[in-house]
């Protein structure tokens, strides 16, 4: 039960923050630093969520 879905993030002061853009925007793959997994049956992930961000460039944090 449940799905994996993936966001979209923005990477800034080694923290972590959410596009949250039409998913279908160009510009929200534009704005974005990298993505997240999340995993099945998680609906909310709370703020301060440890999470892995899988760059499409590489980055120093």
């Amino acid at each position: 039960k449940g799905r994996i879905h993936y966001a979209l993030v923005k990477v800034k002061n080694s923290k972590v923050y959410p596009i949250l853009k039409d998913s279908g925007a160009i510009a929200s793959l534009a704005d974005a630093d990298g993505y997240i997994k999340i995993p099945k049956n998680v609906e909310i992930l709370e703020e301060g969520s440890k999470v892995k961000v899988s760059p499409f460039l590489p980055y120093e944090c």
